[in-house]
């Protein structure tokens, strides 16, 4: 059985940027310290203001240019478009206030106040009164509940309505009822 060739890295822009460096010398522990380390080689395309480009700038570079690349203008003809507007027009258009610092008048705040007075029982009214029709929707839990509350304040409980003698009457009234439906 043969072995199949390891598959070559292809060669890309990296590639080229790894090969112009130049090479490192490798630290192995049976290297010994009394040679002297390797002269940089002097790079050809650097000039000596600038600083050397390093290989992860360059990568960096590269990464931004392929994912964000530069974008043509696809905007109207340059010639087709209007000339710039004059000074008047341009102060014209976009005039400032004489007091840009002057407090709303009385009227502004009572129409502030107003419409949040205004939305805000918009609001009240939707959620406990409007009519959605009889399917079941998204207020009906807050209706139950506040049907709950209205009722523990206006029905009296069973002792008050003892206390107030109702229980009686209730059933006198009752009672004169069931003898006015009986067959003479």
């Amino acid at each position: 059985m043969s072995k199949a060739p390891s598959p070559q890295p292809e060669a890309g822009p990296s590639s080229s940027l790894l090969s112009s460096l130049p090479s490192r010398p490798s630290s192995s522990p049976s290297s010994s310290s009394s040679l002297p380390p390797p002269e940089p080689q002097p790079h050809a395309q650097a000039q000596p203001s600038e600083p050397l480009p390093t290989v992860s700038g360059q990568l960096r570079r590269m990464r931004r240019d392929l994912l964000h690349p530069e974008k043509s203008y696809v905007g109207p003809d340059i010639s087709t478009l209007d000339p710039p507007r004059s000074r008047s027009q341009a102060e014209k258009y976009f005039a400032r206030v004489a007091n840009e610092n002057a407090l709303p008048s009385r009227t502004s705040k009572l129409l502030g106040v107003g419409g949040w007075v205004l939305g805000g029982f918009a609001c009240v009214y939707m959620t406990l009164w409007a009519d959605f029709g009889e399917r079941e929707h998204v207020f009906s839990p807050v209706r139950r509940q506040y049907a709950i509350l209205k009722n523990s304040f206006f029905t009296l409980s069973p002792r008050e309505r003892e206390m107030m003698g109702l229980e009686e009457r209730k059933a006198e009234l009752l009672a004169d009822a069931a003898e006015e439906q009986r067959p003479a």
